[in-house]
């Protein structure tokens, strides 16, 4: 099932979120973020995952509500709304990054910002930068110990972080690109 964000028209304070049918094409749902929350920016890529482990698949995005939500693919039943502290300009990732075997919601806000949210919308655990970023964050094992990590790059700084699953730094390289990480 194609999902896009699309303007509905020329008027920013029309963007929304649509499924659409593979068959043709046609609108399955849609959500369209409230004109006053509605900017260019309205809602990041969104991605398509079984975030919570039902066997069904979900399609969550951050908008400029200062949100992450997840909506059942088929259906567009909301699911989970949880907050964040300013909008999420990235595609949330769905991995297991605690290693708790559950998979978790990591979302990055444009204020450096990172949430990590059990499929109920309770939070594991958050940490602030207060550096812009735009760059999508990764979730893998970057340095092979057998867990995954978190890599979160920053625009301007030209920062790139590196978290433990647990949320705890385990190294922040200065500008290793000369440059903003987008």
């Amino acid at each position: 099932m194609p999902v896009a964000v699309i303007a509905v028209d020329s008027a920013i304070s029309r963007r929304k979120l649509v499924a659409l049918g593979a068959a043709n094409g046609s609108e399955t749902w849609n959500y369209g973020v409230p004109p006053a929350d509605c900017t260019i920016h309205s809602s990041a890529d969104p991605t398509i995952a079984d975030y919570d482990g039902d066997g069904t698949t979900d399609v969550l995005a951050t908008t400029t509500e200062e949100v992450v939500v997840a909506f059942g693919a088929r259906t567009g039943t909301e699911e989970l709304r949880a907050n964040l502290s300013d909008y999420g300009y990235t595609r949330p990732i769905v991995a297991d990054l605690t290693g708790d075997g559950a998979r978790e919601i990591v979302v990055v806000d444009v204020q450096g910002k990172v949430f990590v949210l059990r499929p109920d919308g309770s939070t594991a655990w958050t940490r602030s930068f207060s550096l812009y970023t735009n760059a999508q964050p990764a979730v893998a094992d970057f340095d092979a110990d057998g867990g995954p990590e978190l890599a979160v790059g920053f625009v301007g700084s030209g920062n790139l972080s590196l978290l433990n699953g647990n949320g705890t730094r385990q190294w922040t390289l200065g500008a290793p690109v000369s440059s903003s990480i987008t």
